[in-house]
């Protein structure tokens, strides 16, 4: 497995990725994402120092990627993705945890992650359960999730 980080030659992995069905159903925007918001979204990350972006591969094949964006107080925000293919296999807890590894290697000032869910998502509540993050809020939508580093 490696985590490798984002570059400019993913920009269509990660469209993809963004856009598959079982993966928009579980985002803010439920609806399919245009090429150009996209590319304009990415090289936006791309260029913002206080996001970190990565890829996990594993025998030469993507399985998903991991954003940590900076909140104002702070904190990273979390959203992974993982590709339809490699879901229910054990990958969006590893990507979760190695990417939060990384995170913390690469920016030892960020002291607390945390991620959003809906509670139509019960795989990913369970990731989140499982690390030891601890729910926060609940909307009746959308869960919080935290961990302090």
């Amino acid at each position: 497995m490696v985590l490798r980080n984002v570059t400019l030659n993913d920009i269509e992995l990660i469209f993809n990725l963004a856009n598959a069905s079982n993966i928009r159903k579980f985002s803010g925007n439920p609806k399919p994402i245009s090429w150009d918001e996209h590319k304009n979204w990415f090289l936006k990350k791309l260029a913002d120092k206080k996001c970190k972006f990565f890829i996990l591969e594993h025998q030469g094949l993507n399985i998903g990627s991991i954003r940590f964006d900076s909140e104002e107080n702070g904190e990273m925000v979390i959203s992974y993705l993982i590709e339809p293919d490699f879901q229910g296999k054990g990958y969006g807890k590893l990507i979760l945890k190695e990417g939060v590894e990384r995170l913390k290697n690469d920016k030892p000032e960020i002291k607390n992650v945390c991620g959003f869910v809906k509670k139509a998502n019960t795989t990913s509540i369970k990731i989140f359960e499982r690390l030891g993050y601890c729910k926060i809020t609940d909307d009746g939508k959308i869960l919080k999730f935290e961990k302090k580093l």
